[in-house]
């Protein structure tokens, strides 16, 4: 009896976990990948995320782009920082009426608008 006891204990310290365990998990993962499209519509460049019920982070960083992408229009956040943007022109975020943070660095001038 005690033998089970050690080797059900030693698994759930090391992450080995049973099946239901393993349906739970896919099910979180299902429910944080559906969050994700909500925020992000049909565009994959950037990673988006609900931080809240109705704030959307979008997160473009180090993801090496020259130019800026088609964001979702409902963002509140978007970060643009490490990337190899030369600039960011007039009008680019007029559409994106909730955005209360930008960050972007851009040959050397840091943007953050908050």
């Amino acid at each position: 009896m005690w033998f089970w006891l050690l080797v059900m204990s030693f698994c759930c310290v090391h992450g080995t976990t049973t099946t239901m365990d393993d349906s739970l998990q896919y099910t979180q993962l299902d429910i944080r990948k559906e969050k994700r499209l909500t925020a992000c519509g049909t565009n994959h460049t950037c990673d988006c995320h609900q931080t809240k019920k109705t704030f959307y982070l979008v997160d473009c960083s180090f993801r090496d782009l020259s130019v800026i992408p088609t964001l979702p229009h409902n963002a509140t956040e978007i970060d643009l920082s490490s990337n190899r943007l030369t600039g960011i022109p007039p009008g680019t975020f007029q559409w994106t009426i909730n955005l209360t943070c930008l960050y972007a660095i851009t040959k050397g001038t840091t943007y953050y608008i908050s």
